[in-house]
């Protein structure tokens, strides 16, 4: 597709939106608020505890010039039981019952401010009037809950540029979402709302739709709920988007070239990290406290993303000695980088957020790093390992032994390796696409393009 016509196709539809306008302002649109403490009780149905459109938009301009650091604080979490009447996954150690997680003895800080990020890609900004325009009917996303949580965010992607094609407002469905940590996470409440609600509040759930009668099941019993503050969309009524992971289904504007459908999904992925809930921001400042000294980030962090795994499959996996060349050279170009000339010479000092959930890999890059460079690794090789099997990644599994844990801490470690400002990825990988999509469409647009990358087995997602 020419860019003259990419940008009559964004154009007219940004007008279809904007004609709806009116219904976007005048409708209620409600969220669920974010509960900090453990919620593995009960919720009543009758208290959702919603907030209005205009009370949302108020947190925002809040968190605009907020230091999160200030606003909120780290996550402490206490030992779980996570296999009490539970059978764990094929490959978990079966002698450890208990989820532990360190607490750091100072909160780390981010410098980003993940609860704040409007989009500013035209795409990106014509999927917020798409999901903010009530009007629309609404249509529903199912999860399949058996790959990787990249993946999910991913098709999650291409579901919507689906859905808007066809002018419809998505609404994903899986209350039983095994990215959802169902300790912090509301399941009898907000995963039947939108799965998306506990860690993207901003995403789905932004209109009361009133207009229709939404249901719940409770104990088997359908309770019909018809109050402005408590809607839940029955979605086995709805219409179904069509499947993100048939090509022949996916919107044109995906389908035109591979550039077009790269440019769709960074934009999907920017509209939905424009707001990150609390919850999120609070476990990424405690691997903050943990993995770096004083909970701060160094300068001139370099992430290197080393997905291994089952990857195999999928593509040729790099060998730990490109990773490390890699390093060498992004460092060399870096002219912050004081030790360094413009030509890709070893470099004698470096700080690395091996960003990895594999043990081999981290073994063998630790094995491979010259004296006098800093190794920060990934969280999850410390505390979701033992739920992992020996071979293969099998990230669905980790998930499911930990009861949802595994969402939230890659989640969280995501943004603990967008705190860098150099990246060695493969964007053959979902979570190196994910981690560019980051860096591109809202790091660099706001720091004058501050960031690099070295992309090993580039793909274009």
């Amino acid at each position: 597709m020419s860019s003259f016509m990419r940008l009559a196709v964004i154009s007219s539809l940004g007008v279809y939106l904007l004609m709806f306008q009116p219904y976007w302002i005048e409708n209620e649109t409600v969220t669920r608020s974010i509960q900090l403490s453990p919620s593995n009780q009960n919720h009543p149905i009758s208290n959702p505890g919603l907030i209005n459109h205009h009370q949302q938009q108020e947190e925002k301009r809040q968190h605009q010039h907020a230091d999160i650091n200030q606003t909120i604080s780290c996550l402490n979490h206490r030992p779980s039981f996570i296999n009490q009447n539970q059978t764990l996954k094929q490959g978990s150690d079966p002698s450890i019952n208990v989820l532990e997680h360190k607490n750091p003895t100072t909160c780390g800080r981010l410098k980003r401010n993940w609860m704040f990020y409007p989009p500013l890609s035209d795409y990106a900004k014509i999927i917020d009037q798409h999901q903010s325009n009530c009007s629309l009917p609404l249509a529903s996303h199912h999860f399949d809950n058996t790959f990787g949580l990249g993946s999910h965010i991913i098709l999650w992607g291409q579901a919507l540029c689906n859905g808007m094609e066809t002018r419809l407002r998505m609404r994903s469905h899986a209350p039983e979402w095994l990215w959802l940590d169902q300790e912090y996470c509301d399941m009898r409440q907000q995963a039947i709302m939108s799965p998306m609600l506990c860690y993207f509040p901003s995403s789905e759930y932004r209109c009361s739709d009133s207009s229709s009668v939404h249901y719940i099941t409770d104990n088997d019993n359908i309770i019909s709920i018809t109050g402005d503050s408590t809607r839940y969309s029955n979605v086995s009524t709805l219409p179904n988007i069509t499947d993100p992971r048939k090509t022949e289904d996916w919107c044109k504007l995906a389908k035109s070239s591979p550039e077009e459908k790269a440019m769709v999904r960074a934009a999907s992925t920017e509209y939905l990290f424009q707001r990150l809930s609390p919850l999120v921001i609070q476990e990424a400042q405690r691997q903050i406290g943990i993995i770096f000294p004083n909970g701060i980030v160094p300068t001139n962090l370099v992430t290197v993303h080393i997905r291994w795994g089952d990857k195999f499959w999928e593509m040729d996996l790099p060998p730990i000695q490109e990773y490390i060349d890699a390093v060498n050279s992004i460092l060399s170009i870096n002219p912050t980088h004081g030790n360094n000339t413009t030509t890709a010479v070893n470099a004698t000092t470096a700080n690395i957020y091996l960003a990895t959930e594999d043990p081999r890999a981290y073994k063998g890059f630790m094995e491979a790093i010259p004296n006098g460079w800093n190794v920060f690794s990934d969280i999850t090789l410390l505390e979701i390992n033992a739920f992992r099997p020996p071979k293969g990644n099998r990230a669905s599994w980790a998930a499911r032994n930990t009861k949802g844990r595994a969402g939230l801490v890659a989640l969280a470690s995501l943004l603990v390796a967008m705190e860098a400002n150099m990246f060695v990825l493969t964007t053959k990988s979902n979570w190196s696409t994910i981690m560019n999509h980051l860096r591109t469409n809202i790091i660099n647009p706001r720091c004058g393009n501050c960031t690099k990358m070295i992309d090993l087995r580039p793909g274009i997602w």
